[in-house]
């Protein structure tokens, strides 16, 4: 009976195994920017493919989101789905899809809830001490989404959906993955469809004038999202990708159901929200220990937004409405060059150059243009000290320079000159990572990082509601870090604790004038806290985990100013149950504490409980059926004040996989 046991639990491993290698094989290894090789493999850092699929997010934001010290939020006003990282927003931490910055220029934001997740193989969040090769501008750490490659000769992925809810079917979505692998090249498309016609509220929401129904009005959106990739890979060691990949979606933007008298109901519309471009990555080894690697990216961002007289959205004659465009472009790259194995010593150097323009107008109105080109070089030496020690250290020089920046005189149609500058930056790290042996290992960091205020923060009147500020300085922070991390055979746990010092912060900072805000350099602020997280598999058929994050964050130098939209405390955990190889279900749990929705502290989203239960069923080898229940016990809750969220939904998807 031992022997058939042991036998039983060998083979359990070796599929395991054999699944962990499917899964390794088919991250596109040139879209990752990383200081060592085991870098984001903490239950902290990073989730693979196979948690996307079992954990089922609808979009990069509720995916990022099941990582500890990540919260995310909503940008009502705009209908954008935010991450806050340790308290540091999308432009202190930007996002990178294969290692290339995604952003749009004028803001620093990308709204995540247009990114789906079908055509990713890794998802990882570096925290505070991340690697100097993403360039400028990750003051608190970078989120790189990393695209899949095929693995297999032919592979095919396709998956169907709806969701329904007590007012009828809410949405409904469709995928295709299609893929090869040869001895020298590859290829993939994925070509991924989402359709919302509405979200349906909690029932325990009071219906008002606003919102007459419990079908949240112009929450409507469509989401197209394309990618196409082609690579070549000569010889050993050299791999050359090209891809073109583009988002094209319109959406609503449910009006705001709140108590703030300050803030304005907007009835808004983007009819079109595009994004578009052609990205190359290389990889060339030059001789043994030495590789040059290189991305390449050229895009543009296109949207149209319109402002109604009503909630009929069919006319535009009040002082308010108007339609805007953006004309985004981008243009840049960076060169990396690794040289691995001098003595004790790996050294990386990369220098790193973004062209941006944005070009924007209202009908009828002359457009106006803001330009910025920002460059960074970067060094990173990794220091094996001994077999179980190592010195990671890292210098950088950030530059950006403002070329254009067009103020709009509405009285004669025209422009003029804001004032521009030229701003510089140093970054410095170093961290002392140690082997504790048993696979265990502690590590402290300190990084010094900047982030540049971007076009919006220094130029925008926010539609009449702000005051610009071309005079913004470059904040800086000062980030510390001590990680214990560790598993065995059925455990896997980290645990981390922080503390961020930002000088010159930028900050909303309301009513600066009459019922107008302003961003300034509000002083001095510290981000500190602690991350815990821990997995436990009792066998093939059951696991438990969950995470706990608390964020103490205050403005030193006035701690009247509170920071908005993220908890103090978050609390997320999960049982997982594989009935047998066919069925598996999962059930996850998240708290979130109260949080702030406006800088004086008047304003705040309630704490909230909500839970989620996924389940699947293999109906054929290739053929699976998933049944899933968002929000299960109906909570009203709100991720901004004024701006519930969706109440109890049920999702069916049917998924056919073929590899061959």
């Amino acid at each position: 009976m031992k022997q058939f046991l042991a036998i039983l639990l060998a083979i359990s491993a070796l599929q395991l195994t054999a699944q962990e290698d499917s899964i390794q094989r088919k991250i596109f290894k040139l879209g990752e920017i990383t200081i060592t090789e085991t870098q984001n493999t903490s239950p902290l850092q990073s989730i693979d493919q196979k948690e996307i699929e079992q954990f089922s997010p609808d979009n990069a934001a509720q995916a990022l989101n099941l990582l500890p010290g990540v919260t995310m939020s909503q940008s009502g006003g705009r209908n954008e789905a935010l991450i806050f990282v340790r308290g540091y927003d999308l432009r202190r931490i930007p996002v990178f899809v294969d290692g290339l910055p995604v952003y749009i220029p004028y803001d620093g934001y990308i709204d995540l809830n247009r990114i789906q997740v079908g055509q990713l193989s890794k998802i990882s969040v570096d925290k505070g001490f991340t690697s100097l090769l993403y360039g400028a501008n990750t003051l608190g750490g970078a989120i790189n989404l990393v695209s899949a490659k095929p693995s297999n000769n032919f592979e095919l992925n396709a998956e169907a959906g709806s969701k329904i809810s007590r007012e009828g079917v809410n949405a409904y979505s469709g995928s295709i993955n299609i893929g090869t692998r040869r001895k020298k090249w590859f290829a993939a498309g994925t070509f991924q469809l989402q359709q919302q016609e509405f979200y349906n509220l909690p029932r325990s929401f009071t219906t008002f004038y606003r919102e007459t129904d419990y079908k949240r009005d112009n929450s409507q959106f469509h989401n197209l999202q394309y990618s196409l990739k082609a690579g070549y890979t000569p010889r050993k060691g050299d791999e050359y990708v090209l891809s073109i990949k583009g988002i094209k979606a319109n959406k609503g933007v449910p009006i705001y159901l709140g108590n703030n008298p300050n803030i304005r109901v907007r009835y808004w519309r983007y009819p079109r929200w595009e994004k578009n471009g052609i990205y190359f990555h290389s990889k060339t080894k030059l001789q043994n220990q030495l590789i040059l690697k290189t991305r390449w990216f050229a895009d543009g961002y296109e949207n149209t937004l319109k402002s109604y007289d009503d909630s009929t959205y069919t006319s535009q004659t009040y002082n308010y409405a108007f339609t805007s465009t953006y004309d985004d472009k981008r243009m840049g790259g960076n060169i990396d060059l690794h040289l691995y194995s001098l003595a004790a010593h790996t050294l990386k150097a990369g220098m790193r150059i973004q062209y941006d323009h944005h070009k924007a107008f209202n009908k009828g109105e002359t457009p106006r243009h803001i330009k910025d080109l920002t460059t960074s070089a970067a060094l990173e030496d990794i220091w094996q000290i001994s077999d179980g020690l190592k010195l990671i250290s890292g210098i950088a020089f950030m530059s950006r320079k403002g070329l254009q920046a067009d103020d709009y005189i509405a009285q004669s149609d025209s422009v003029v000159s804001f004032a521009m500058g030229h701003d510089k930056a140093w970054h410095l790290q170093t961290g002392i990572f140690y082997n504790l042996g048993n696979k265990q290992t502690l590590h402290a960091s300190v990084a010094r990082k900047t982030r540049f205020a971007t076009m919006k923060d220094r130029y925008s009147y926010r539609i009449g509601r702000a005051i610009p500020n071309p005079e913004l300085n470059t904040e800086n922070a000062i980030n510390t870090e001590i990680n214990y991390s560790g598993q065995n055979t059925s455990l896997q746990w980290s645990l981390s604790v922080f503390y961020n010092f930002i000088d010159n912060t930028i900050q909303r900072v309301d009513e600066v004038q009459d019922d107008l805000w302003q961003l300034q350099n509000t002083g001095k602020s510290h981000f500190r806290g602690g991350e815990v997280a821990i997995g436990w598999k009792a066998n093939q058929f059951f696991s438990l985990g969950g995470s706990y994050a608390y964020l103490d964050q205050k403005n030193i130098t006035n701690p009247d100013i509170k920071f908005v939209d993220i908890p103090a405390h978050q609390l997320q955990t999960y049982a997982r149950l594989h009935w047998h190889e066919k069925f598996k279900t999962t059930a996850e749990v998240n708290y979130q504490s109260s949080r702030f929705s406006t800088s004086n502290g008047t304003y705040k989203a309630p704490q909230f409980t909500t839970i989620n239960v996924m389940a699947s069923y293999k109906i054929l080898e290739s053929l699976k059926i998933h049944l899933n229940v968002r929000n299960l016990t109906n909570e009203l809750f709100y991720l901004t004040e004024g701006y519930p969220e969706a109440g109890r939904t049920y999702e069916i998807k049917l998924s056919y996989q073929l590899n061959r």
